[in-house]
């Protein structure tokens, strides 16, 4: 890999984890406040992840997530996909059994598709399983997620 590519890609990084941290300092302004019924989302998914995907008809992605704390139905973090380049905000939707789903706000869609659905879950190995979901309900991508920040570091 170039050297021109490497400082490209850490740039974009660090660009991305600085934005995480400006956006979790603000997140609870305008944002509802929790209920006791409603769960936060679990400590075990915050922190910067990234992997790639790969869509039903073959073609692959490269996926940038970050996690902070929150509420349901609140912002909970940032998803970019580098590659193609599409970006914008994840909102916990609800956690079941041994995922969680997220929905996208797309605030640069590029050629990604809008208004998609995301789900996580944690596997043996310390990573999350990535799917990507339509509107409608219809899978159409997956992929498996590398931790490379974890939630002290987001903090500070």
């Amino acid at each position: 890999m170039s050297q021109t590519k490497l400082f490209k890609q850490r740039w974009l990084l660090a660009a991305f984890i600085a934005f995480v941290v400006i956006l979790g300092s603000t997140i609870s302004v305008g944002q509802p406040i929790a209920t006791a019924k409603e769960p936060d989302l679990p400590k075990q998914y915050v922190g910067v992840w990234e992997g790639i995907g790969t869509q039903d008809n073959g073609v692959g992605w490269s996926i940038l997530i970050a996690l902070t704390p929150g509420p349901k139905d609140s912002v909970v973090g940032t998803i970019a996909y580098p590659s193609i380049p599409c970006n914008g905000k994840l909102l916990f939707e609800k956690k079941e059994r041994n995922e969680i789903k997220l929905s996208e706000d797309l605030t640069h869609a590029g050629v990604c598709a809008a208004g998609g659905t995301i789900s996580l879950s944690p596997t043996a190995d310390n990573k999350l399983t990535y799917k990507w979901f339509h509107p409608d309900g219809r899978a159409d991508g997956e992929g498996s997620l590398n931790r490379i920040s974890s939630p002290e570091a987001i903090a500070q």
